[in-house]
């Protein structure tokens, strides 16, 4: 009895460990994505590249909640989960968007360099800053989500003069103090009214999901232009723009009330 309930023991504590671990490697398995996405940019595979940036955006989207669901952190004590999110986060959203950018046929040259270098810098500022996440369901200035923003520059039928103040707008919005709302929390405040903000916040995210399988289906058929899917991503990124726009609106307003009482 003793030895069974010993196994039982071993296998029942072990069990949480190897799943940490099997999400510490889900995490780690974007970088050598990364990898495969940068020959295949060198070579010009475009549809590989743009590919492994959709499946490193869904890694990222569902590494998190399996982290907290299994308690890395109480398992994997020795090992900073966290920071391996930042190292492959930083590979996958800024320098391997970045490097395609590098390596496309948008704009010239020397302007693809220094949108490039723009975006490492810029987003290489907003990641080390310690207010990145004051409050956990908001990113503070923009979330260096180039990932997305190459995508679509790659599949959406847009002029590139169109994209290329896109990209300045967002490289300037990384040094300022804009809440970006994270797409897949339910308990995001968005105007205060706890209803609404809930059904703001699920709205959010249904619309984030069918984004990212919009965005899987663009893929699938590039260098074809889906004009539907275009049309849909793009309805997707204005009410996401909206309700930023509106938390932005209410959070200093209140902000600037409290502050002249």
């Amino acid at each position: 009895m003793k030895i069974n309930t010993f196994k039982e023991a071993s296998s029942s504590s072990l069990l949480p460990v190897i799943l940490s671990w099997f999400v510490h490697l889900l995490t780690a398995s974007s970088g050598v994505l990364a990898l495969i996405g940068a020959q295949a940019a060198s070579e010009k595979n475009f549809r590989i590249v743009l590919y492994v940036l959709v499946f490193t955006i869904i890694i990222d989207a569902i590494d998190g909640p399996l982290a907290r669901l299994v308690g890395v952190r109480k398992h994997t004590p020795h090992f900073n989960g966290a920071l391996l999110d930042y190292v492959v986060d930083f590979v996958t959203w800024v320098f391997l968007p970045a490097f395609c950018l590098i390596q496309s046929s948008f704009f010239t040259e020397e302007m693809r360099f220094i949108l490039a270098s723009f975006i490492v810098l810029s987003s290489g500022y907003q990641f080390c800053c310690e207010d990145l996440k004051a409050n956990p369901n908001f990113f503070k200035r923009w979330p260096s989500a180039w990932s997305i923003v190459i995508i679509c520059l790659f599949t959406w039928p847009v002029h590139e003069k169109i994209f290329l103040a896109v990209i300045l707008l967002f490289i300037v919005l990384s040094f300022v103090p804009i809440y970006f709302a994270h797409s897949l929390r339910v308990d995001v405040k968005f105007t205060g009214k706890e209803s609404f903000d809930r059904f703001l916040a699920k709205l959010m995210i249904f619309s984030s999901i069918f984004f990212l399988l919009a965005l899987l289906v663009s893929v699938y058929f590039y260098p074809e232009v889906t004009k539907a899917f275009f049309y849909f991503e793009l309805t997707c990124v204005t009410c996401y723009g909206a309700l930023t726009a509106i938390h932005n609106i209410v959070f200093y307003k209140d902000l600037y009330l409290s502050s002249n009482k």
